[in-house]
């Protein structure tokens, strides 16, 4: 290794471990070799790491050189490198920093990694937007009752709840929309319409606005369908004078609820089949039920009539049936 180095403010030759420049007598600053943080001439070990210092061998300074001349003038090189070493100092710094910023400057920038689908707001991130709507499952009925009912689903994601129903010829309603994001969704319909059939369907919508509406299903409030069934009682025909001379032949009588279920008058179709001696072909009609009561319940009769347009006595039939959906 080459002992001997020219100080970068005076250009004087010194020797490696000198504390000051002999010229100048600015201070040197080496680096250790271990770590490369800033020592001193003058340490024995590197304060950072710890590393002993091997300086070479220094000329021992003359004893002539401590003594001080009478005219007040200092030992011979007294004085002559101190400032020198600063100045070295001050350059060895300053070259430093500026050849460490030129480094960093020269650095290529470094980029965040980018991420598919990340919640996290790096500047960088890429986010995948949400497009897919929820998945309904396992629609079921609840606690059916004469005006109530229950309806349950599942979805595979969060996401809101929502029926869309409504009777049959009826206008479609919709229920008041639960915003809660949950997968397990239950909405109860009250106040329904006995005796009725309902359509509906389920709805939810994610956190995305992404919507999914079921097909549509059907339920009965208060309908029995195999147990509901209907008799003829029993009928009667008379002939009755409405004014001079102009007569009418009406057809009286009772249907009975025979079945398990009650029965609304609108559910309930009366025939009567006529036919007249003596004249071809035969004729039906429609015979009208009592407005009231509007529902018939089990084992109870009510009461109908059919009006036939002359005097004849005709032969005729009474049918009573349930009108199907």
């Amino acid at each position: 290794m080459n002992s001997v180095f020219k100080c970068q403010n005076c250009g004087a030759e010194n020797k490696v471990g000198e504390v000051f420049c002999a010229q100048c007598r600015i201070k040197f600053q080496y680096t250790c070799p271990r770590c490369h943080s800033g020592i001193t001439g003058d340490e024995v070990s590197c304060r950072r790491c710890g590393q002993p210092l091997n300086w070479p061998a220094r000329e021992p300074i003359h004893p002539a050189d401590k003594e001080q001349k009478i005219d007040g003038s200092k030992p011979k090189g007294a004085g002559s490198w101190l400032f020198p070493l600063v100045g070295l100092i001050i350059i060895l710094a300053a070259a430093g920093a500026g050849v460490y910023w030129l480094k960093k400057m020269a650095e290529e920038p470094q980029h965040p990694a980018v991420a598919d689908n990340s919640s996290s707001a790096g500047q960088n991130t890429v986010f995948v937007p949400d497009l897919t709507a929820p998945q309904i499952s396992n629609i079921e009925l609840k606690n059916v009752n004469y005006n109530t009912v229950d309806i349950s689903w599942n979805t595979d994601e969060p996401s809101s709840s929502q029926l869309i129903w409504r009777i049959k010829d009826g206008s479609q309603q919709t229920s008041e929309l639960k915003a809660a994001l949950v997968t397990h969704h239950l909405i109860e319909l009250t106040n329904l319409k006995n005796k009725s059939t309902f359509f509906y369907k389920v709805r939810s919508v994610d956190q995305a606005g992404n919507e999914a509406v079921s097909g549509e299903k059907t339920f009965d409030i208060g309908i029995q369908k195999g147990v509901a069934k209907v008799e003829v009682a029993w009928s009667a025909i008379k002939t009755v004078e409405q004014q001079a001379g102009v007569f009418k032949t009406i057809i009286n009588g009772e249907i009975k609820n025979t079945g398990e279920a009650t029965l609304s008058i609108k559910e309930i179709a009366v025939a009567v089949t006529i036919s007249v001696t003596g004249k071809p072909g035969v004729s039906t009609v429609q015979a009208s039920l009592d407005p009231y009561p509007l529902d018939i319940y089990p084992q109870e009769v009510h009461k109908f009539t059919v009006g036939v347009p002359s005097r004849t006595e005709p032969v005729y039939k009474v049918e009573a049936s349930i009108i199907e959906e």
